[in-house]
């Protein structure tokens, strides 16, 4: 091993200088930033999607409010009750747990 890999040390374990720690730590956190804001604008754009789909329809956006005032579980039912052929019904069971958390949020305190 150490032949292979000069930076190792004598108890075997590969060594990096300072440098190189702040290289790859500077690499790592721009890596997350990125991800953080895929991930933000990802999530504003979901939401926002549904809450535009459903208030396309006064009267669903008006049931949904109502469904997500008595929780999680009365919001999934409500949902699950949609007809298989309303678009409002897949767009709610594709997007992401938490984006349905937000919903329900948003619903509630509209």
């Amino acid at each position: 091993m150490k032949a292979a890999n000069p930076a190792s040390a004598s108890n075997g374990e590969a060594r990096i200088t300072p440098q190189q720690l702040a290289e790859l730590t500077a690499l790592a956190k721009a890596g997350e930033a990125q991800q953080d804001g895929r991930a933000s604008s990802l999530a504003g754009g979901t939401l926002g999607s549904l809450i535009n789909l459903l208030k396309k329809s006064p009267g669903l956006f008006k049931a949904a409010a109502k469904a997500a005032k008595g929780g999680t579980r009365s919001f999934e039912r409500w949902t699950n009750s949609l007809s298989n052929w309303n678009p409002v019904k897949w767009a709610i069971k594709s997007a992401p747990d938490y984006i349905i958390y937000q919903l329900i949020d948003y619903l509630v305190n509209m």
